[in-house]
């Protein structure tokens, strides 16, 4: 669906229009949103977009896909190495894996719900990376919109971490 000029009290409108998807580049980095916990929660351009990457992180320390759905994303889109907290936040690898072929950082929910991946996309830009996203659905929006509450209506949100390899989250 893309906006564009309606006939209909002469505004926007959402339109059936298909909209040529743009092709991934040959180097990079691809943020992809994951969806709620299975493969089949995830669009199809995420999935293409994660089969297309050279490199695959899954990022595995703010929440957690059942290891039976991790072996079908394997199955339909290569295979995934799981990273923690400092490679996210210390994105050094990520980018010098970046600057030479395509990298897919995938994300349970939607990349950019959390600042750290928000920041991760302008540290990208800063070092001249270019950076794609691929939103997903996240839990905030499927609770909120099942028990019929307004996201507006929310103060500060905050992401609990997994503890692992003695690192516990202290805020």
């Amino acid at each position: 669906m893309m906006l564009a000029p309606s006939k209909r009290r002469g505004g926007l409108s959402m339109t059936a229009k298909r909209t040529t998807t743009t092709p991934l580049p040959t180097t990079g980095l691809l943020l992809i949103g994951m969806g709620p916990g299975r493969l089949s929660a995830m669009s199809l351009e995420a999935v293409e977009a994660a089969k297309a990457a050279d490199v695959r992180r899954y990022e595995a320390y703010t929440a957690l896909w059942p290891q039976s759905e991790l072996d079908a994303l394997e199955v339909a889109v290569g295979s995934v190495e799981k990273v923690m907290r400092p490679e996210v936040e210390q994105p050094d690898v990520l980018f010098e894996l970046a600057r030479t072929s395509l990298v897919a950082l995938l994300v349970v929910g939607d990349p950019l719900q959390a600042t750290t991946h928000v920041d991760l996309q302008l540290q990208a830009a800063e070092a001249g990376i270019e950076c794609r996203v691929f939103h997903g659905v996240s839990i905030t929006t499927l609770v909120t919109g099942a028990i019929g509450l307004s996201n507006y209506k929310f103060g500060r949100q905050t992401t609990l971490t997994y503890p692992y390899g003695g690192w516990v989250a202290t805020s």
